[in-house]
């Protein structure tokens, strides 16, 4: 495992050289009218950890309340994207599996035809700020989103066109994911961590 991981961090090492080959930083000169008008956006997270997908629903209930009528699509990994399906803020879901692109490239090429034809004018990377994700940024980048927000670190400034300066780390989770709301429109604040479950689910509970 070790040793996977090893190759993994050479692989990415690699393909951020060969990008720099053909990615320029840009710098998009927005206000906040022009980032709150996007009528569709995506949010992405391909992260497959439970515990940081249900500390993403607090931005996703932000988005929402923020900006009202907008279309929201929400990206996240295959594993336990699924608790996700009850939330009713989210209109759109799009499950990503590494391993199974990885062992089919030809998948991992329709999926990306498919998210290219949602049409969105904004994508947020809502991985973590103070850990670049490179996988996160490169699929922000090909949403073909107008506009393309995340924190600003690592190489970010390749992927996106708005960088997000990093707060404090003595903050929680939640709120520094807030902060990308925020940075697109104002809400009221209060908005918490929260799973859904669907109408099966609850029967099932019963």
């Amino acid at each position: 495992m070790a040793l996977a991981k090893k190759i993994e961090r050479k692989l990415r090492g690699w393909m951020v050289v060969i990008l720099r080959l053909f990615l320029r930083p840009e710098t998009l000169e927005v206000t906040e009218e022009s980032l709150s008008a996007g009528q569709r956006v995506l949010v992405v997270r391909h992260d497959d950890r439970l515990g940081n997908i249900i500390l993403m629903t607090p931005l996703i209930s932000a988005l929402k309340t923020n900006l009202p009528g907008v279309h929201l699509a929400v990206l996240v990994g295959s594993v336990y994207g699924d608790i996700l399906r009850g939330n009713p803020h989210i209109d759109e879901f799009l499950l990503f599996d590494k391993r199974a692109f990885i062992r089919n490239p030809l998948r991992f090429m329709g999926f990306v035809w498919r998210l290219r034809r949602g049409g969105y004018d904004l994508a947020v990377d809502a991985s973590h700020m103070h850990s670049f994700s490179l996988m996160n940024a490169l699929l922000t980048l090909l949403s073909g989103a107008w506009i393309r927000l995340g924190f600003d670190r690592g190489e970010s400034r390749l992927f996106h066109n708005v960088c997000v300066p990093c707060c404090s780390e003595n903050v929680h989770e939640t709120e520094i994911l807030l902060g990308l709301a925020d940075y697109i429109g104002k809400g009221d604040g209060r908005h918490s961590m929260k799973v859904v479950l669907n109408p099966e689910e609850r029967a099932q509970a019963r």
